[in-house]
């Protein structure tokens, strides 16, 4: 039996976004698109010469698009382990979604729990 395209094939296949093309080179889906599920599309890993944090940038479309930043526990210019934490977006933020991510590599961005 032949399968009945979903309407929304398109938009799980469709790699031309625009946060692909913020991140160029560094995007990298590890897997297809499938409704409401986490896909890893970027790593940035830090030099650990900065206060920058390795991130990793995770998409779920649904057809909309969201976007996970999940910084990892990295340790700073001095050695001290930064703790790792996660911030989600709403529907369809590229530029803020990379925004966030490069200000938590380059260390522009942190959370604490003061």
């Amino acid at each position: 039996m032949k399968k009945i395209p979903d309407i929304f094939d398109c938009l799980m296949q469709n790699h031309d976004t625009k946060i692909a093309r913020l991140l160029g080179d560094n995007y990298m889906p590890e897997k297809e698109f499938n409704h409401y599920e986490d896909v890893k599309i970027a790593t940035l890993l830090s030099d650990n010469d900065d206060d920058g944090q390795d991130v990793i940038i995770y998409e779920s479309r649904a057809p909309a698009r969201f976007f996970k930043i999940k910084a990892l526990d990295t340790p700073n210019s001095v050695g001290d382990i930064q703790k790792g934490f996660t911030l989600s977006t709403g529907s369809d933020v590229d530029q803020l979604a990379y925004d966030i991510a490069i200000a938590i590599h380059t260390g522009m961005l942190e959370v604490s729990d003061d």
